[in-house]
């Protein structure tokens, strides 16, 4: 089955971390925070976080627009069906990949409050 991934990490405190992107176990791109930042604005969302207990805000960039730059205009409607996002833990996300098309979606990479909590 054809997959698209995202593996990596990236934080503010770690200017070298990079986002890994493959389409079916092929790397497309490995970028930094910075080398994204130039192809997709980042974007400030603020929403109350369970886990916290508290209203957090984090910088993200749109899903939806990073998916563009990386795969180009258009990959969600090929025969990639399933996208799998992996943390640095390696805890791994698998989503339908149409859905990250939907507007709201975002992968964040500061916590605002700079503490993780």
């Amino acid at each position: 089955m054809p997959v698209l991934t995202l593996a990596g990490a990236i934080a503010s405190a770690e200017p070298q971390a990079s986002l890994s992107f493959q389409r079916s176990g092929q790397r497309v791109a490995e970028l930094t925070g910075t080398q994204i930042t130039t192809k997709v604005a980042p974007q400030t969302v603020t929403f109350i976080d369970p886990h916290a207990g508290k209203t957090k805000s984090y910088r993200c960039w749109p899903i939806k627009s990073l998916m563009d730059a990386m795969y180009g205009p258009g990959w969600e409607a090929t025969e990639y069906s399933e996208a799998i996002l992996t943390a640095m833990d390696g805890y791994a996300s698998v989503s339908v990949a149409a859905k990250l098309a939907e507007p709201g979606g975002c992968v964040a990479f500061e916590d605002l409050e700079g503490n993780g909590a």
